[in-house]
C-alpha cells in the first residue's frame, strides 16, 4: 500500500507516534512490575549479568507481544480517530469526496503490519523466547520452596509399535526414566525401577516381567537386576519432545504434528490442536480490534463520548483476551472441542461487530 496523499501520510504519522508511545510505556510498566516481583532473587544472585537481564526482558517482550501490539493499536486508533472527529477533519475530508472506509486504510495498514509481526513472532521468535524464559526463571528466579515441590504425576509415552511407556519422571540430562511400566499388550507388561537410554539397547534396572496366566490374572513371571531391551525402540530425539510444552512450539511444528498424527503425540492431540488454532487466530486480533472500534469513533456527533469509547473498548479488549485464555484451558482439558473452544468467540465477534462494520463501509461508499 503506497501513501501518496498528504492526509494519508499525516494519519499514518499520528497513528505510529501514539502506537509506539503506548507500546513502550506498556512494556516498561510490565517489565517494572516483573522486576519488582523478582528483585530479591536478582539482587542476591550475582551470576545474573546486566546482559542476561536485558536479554531476558527482550525475550519477555516476545512472550507478551500478542497482548501488547493489539492493545497499543486499539488505544492509538481510538485516540487518533476521536481527535480527528472532534476537530472535524474527518468531516472536511468526507466533504472533499473521500469515503470514511477509505480514510481508515492507514489504520488497517498498521493493523496488517502488527498481524504480520505476530505471525512471525509465533513462528520464529516465540518458541525460542518461551524456552529461554522457562530456563532462565528455573535457573535464577525460582525460590528454594518452589524447588522442594514434589510432583507425583504419571506420564504416558505412546510408541510407534503400538506399545507405550508409563513413567513417573524423566531426567533429560541423564537420559533416564524412573518407575517405568512398558505395556506391550494387556497380557504382557515389564515393570522396572529405572530405564537408562544407552547408545545401544535401553537398560532397565530391577525389572519384573508380568504376564497373564491361564486363569486370566496378571502375575510376576521373572525378575532381573539388569535387563537390556533389544526390542524397545525410541527412534526420536527425546530432547526435542520432553519438557517442551505445546505453547512453546511454532505454528509449523504444531501443524506438522497434527497432520502426521504420530503415536508419540497421540495423547497430546487436544493440546496440539488448541495451541495451533490459538496461534492462527490471535495474530488477527489487531484487525479485529479495528473492525470493532472504528464505527464508534467516526460517528458525527456534537458531543462525542470519548471517555466512554476508551472505557468500553479497553474493557472489551481485556474481556476478549481473558476469555480466549480460558478457552485455551477448555480446549486443552477436552471440556470443549479445541476448534469450537478457540473459534467460537471470534465467530461471535464477527457476527456482531463484523456486520456492523460492513454496514458502515456500505453506508460510507
Amino acid at each position: 500500500m503506497t501513501f501518496i496523499h498528504l492526509w494519508q501520510r499525516y494519519f499514518l504519522r499520528e497513528i505510529l507516534k501514539v502506537f509506539f508511545l503506548f507500546l513502550l510505556c506498556f512494556f516498561f510498566l510490565y517489565a517494572l512490575i516483573d522486576y519488582s516481583m523478582h528483585m530479591q532473587e536478582i539482587l542476591k544472585n550475582k551470576r545474573i549479568s546486566l546482559t542476561d537481564l536485558l536479554y531476558y526482558y527482550g525475550m519477555l517482550f516476545s512472550k507478551r507481544c500478542d497482548l501488547l501490539l493489539p492493545l497499543s493499536l486499539l488505544i492509538s486508533s481510538v485516540k487518533v480517530l476521536t481527535s480527528l472527529n472532534r476537530r472535524n477533519e474527518l468531516l472536511a475530508l468526507q466533504t472533499a469526496g473521500i469515503p470514511l472506509h477509505v480514510l481508515t486504510r492507514p489504520f488497517f495498514f498498521v493493523g496488517l503490519l502488527c498481524m504480520g509481526v505476530s505471525y512471525f513472532n509465533f513462528e520464529v521468535i516465540s518458541p525460542q523466547s518461551l524456552t529461554y524464559i522457562d530456563r532462565f526463571e528455573k535457573k535464577y528466579l525460582k525460590n528454594k520452596k518452589a524447588k522442594k515441590t514434589v510432583y507425583t504425576s504419571v506420564h504416558a509415552l505412546p510408541l510407534e509399535d503400538g506399545s507405550r511407556l508409563i513413567y513417573q519422571n524423566y531426567d533429560e540430562e541423564a537420559k533416564e526414566f524412573f518407575d517405568v511400566f512398558w505395556i506391550l499388550s494387556p497380557d504382557e507388561i515389564y515393570h522396572m525401577k529405572t530405564l537408562l537410554l544407552n547408545e545401544g539397547s535401553p537398560q532397565g534396572a530391577f525389572v519384573d516381567l508380568i504376564k497373564r496366566n491361564e486363569k486370566g490374572a496378571l502375575e510376576k513371571k521373572e525378575s532381573y537386576d539388569h535387563y537390556f531391551f533389544k526390542n524397545l525402540t525410541l527412534n526420536f530425539n527425546l530432547k526435542n519432545h520432553f519438557g517442551k510444552l505445546m505453547e512453546n512450539r511454532s505454528i509449523s511444528e504444531l501443524l506438522q504434528m497434527t497432520l502426521k498424527k504420530t503415536p508419540l503425540f497421540y495423547d497430546n492431540r487436544s493440546s496440539a490442536y488448541t495451541h495451533l488454532y490459538f496461534k492462527i487466530v490471535m495474530p488477527c486480533l489487531p484487525v479485529l480490534v479495528l473492525i470493532g472500534v472504528i464505527p464508534f469513533c467516526v460517528r458525527s456527533m456534537r458531543n462525542l463520548p470519548t471517555f466512554l469509547i476508551f472505557s468500553f473498548t479497553i474493557f472489551g479488549y481485556i474481556t476478549f483476551f481473558t476469555v480466549m485464555d480460558a478457552c485455551v484451558i477448555l480446549g486443552e482439558t477436552q471440556v470443549v472441542n479445541p476448534f469450537w473452544a478457540i473459534f467460537s468467540l471470534p465467530i461471535a465477534f464477527f457476527a456482531i461487530f463484523g456486520i456492523r462494520f460492513l454496514r458502515f463501509c456500505l453506508r460510507s461508499t
